[in-house]
């Protein structure tokens, strides 16, 4: 068994999967791309803030879900 995983009574594993650290990396990503493209003058305020919140919330649900 793998020592770097604990797992539950149910069967599941508290560790993170890969798809879950995917997240992580990716999400910051796309809010740092949506603040650059704001800075640069290419999307409005709200368009920034629009697809960076969707970015966070669909990541959120996903991570979630996994």
């Amino acid at each position: 068994m793998d020592q770097s995983r604990t797992v539950t009574r149910d069967g599941g594993s508290e560790s993170m999967n890969q798809a879950q650290i995917g997240l992580l990396i990716v999400t910051p990503l796309i809010v740092g791309m949506a603040v650059l493209l704001y800075r640069q003058g290419v999307m409005t305020k709200a368009g920034a803030a629009v697809a960076s919140l969707a970015a966070v919330a669909a990541a959120a649900v996903m991570f979630f879900t996994q």
